[in-house]
């Protein structure tokens, strides 16, 4: 065996990978499945904060448009924003931001 880089790093330790090796098939099958739901997991929690604080970027980026727009006042800024979120949220929840590919 070679010796490991100094700074390579690795996802699965070494003792993970001596209890990997003695699995089944159908043991490590369900390793798996877990490790990468947990992956799945992990990555959905950076996104939804990711995506709120873009959120919240973006909402005083429109407001400080609407606020130098002659003619808009607070009830249309009041009510541009809100309708803006909902449908943001609309388009989330159906999925309409994903461009398919087919």
């Amino acid at each position: 065996m070679g010796k490991a880089k100094a700074n390579k790093t690795y996802v699965v330790k070494r003792d993970v990978w001596k209890k990997i090796r003695k699995l089944d098939h159908a043991k490590f099958d369900e390793w798996v499945r877990e490790f990468v739901k947990n992956i799945d997991e992990d990555n959905n929690k950076m996104h939804s904060r990711t995506f709120e604080e873009f959120e919240k970027i973006n909402n005083m980026a429109i407001i400080k448009a609407l606020e130098n727009t002659k003619g808009i006042g607070e009830k249309i800024r009041g009510n541009f924003i809100e309708n803006y979120n909902k449908a943001l949220e609309d388009n989330i929840k159906n999925n309409d931001f994903v461009i398919s590919e087919n």
